[in-house]
């Protein structure tokens, strides 16, 4: 009958047996946290580093275009210009 009952030795070994069970489980979240905030920090680097370049990107396409439309305008008031002076002179009889 006084096998059945767990001695004072025994139960302290398995109390520090069951503390350092839960040390090492408390130390592997405390890591995997660590882990998480480092991976989410770098993933918000990241993600805020291809928002810049893709806004950086998308500038230099809407300026290109611009200067484009400018070089089209440009084009299209000399060539208004040039066919208002011609109508003019014809109706005035200069040429």
């Amino acid at each position: 009958m006084n096998s059945e009952y767990v001695t004072r030795l025994k139960f302290e070994q398995y109390q520090k047996h069951m503390n350092t069970r839960f040390d090492n489980v408390d130390n592997s979240i405390n890591e995997l946290k660590e882990l998480l905030n480092v991976t989410n920090n770098d993933l918000k680097d990241r993600i805020k580093n291809t928002r810049l370049e893709t806004l950086e990107a998308v500038d230099s396409k809407i300026e290109s275009s611009i200067n484009k439309m400018k070089h089209t305008q440009t084009k299209w008031f000399i060539v208004t210009i040039i066919a208002i002076s011609g109508l003019a002179g014809r109706i005035f009889g200069i040429y």
